[in-house]
């Protein structure tokens, strides 16, 4: 099990140095650790660009991905392409049983589209998936509804 949690310091609710998190994320022990099954990152504020590609490239270039059963990314990204980039590097997690995307509040039309492509793979083996304070809006409900249906 790996975790990464970051929180910021703050004064009066607000971070006081940015408004972005820069995640320090170990890509060669989670690329390489075939024995992994189960990685959280949760940051509460939200993430920067370069910590959402930073985090999508390990995703991606993970070595074993049968062995993570689950995933939890509990955090806000930068903008609707960053997030959809991410849900992306999920694709080939065929084992993948959990998966939780609370607090992903820019959620718009691409991430909710990358989500439905993730859903609707044949192998796709999720059970229990965490939309919890997600900001999906009408038309985002509407790309999950119409991509889910049978």
């Amino acid at each position: 099990h790996l975790e990464i949690c970051h929180e910021r310091a703050r004064v009066n609710g607000r971070p006081i140095d940015g408004e972005h998190t820069d995640l320090v994320i170990p890509s060669a022990f989670y690329e390489h650790n075939h024995n992994l099954i189960s990685f959280d990152v949760m940051a509460y504020d939200a993430i920067s660009k370069s910590s959402t590609n930073l985090l999508s490239s390990a995703l991606a270039k993970r070595i074993n991905k049968s062995s993570l059963r689950k995933i939890k990314l509990d955090v806000e990204v930068d903008d609707d392409e960053s997030g959809a980039k991410l849900i992306d590097s999920l694709n080939e997690y065929r084992n993948l049983q959990i998966l939780s995307l609370m607090f992903n509040t820019n959620t718009a039309i691409k991430w909710c589209a990358a989500l439905v492509n993730l859903l609707q793979c044949p192998t796709c083996k999720i059970k229990k998936l965490d939309l919890d304070n997600t900001g999906i809006d009408k038309a985002g409900s509407k790309v999950l509804g119409n991509g889910l249906m049978c």
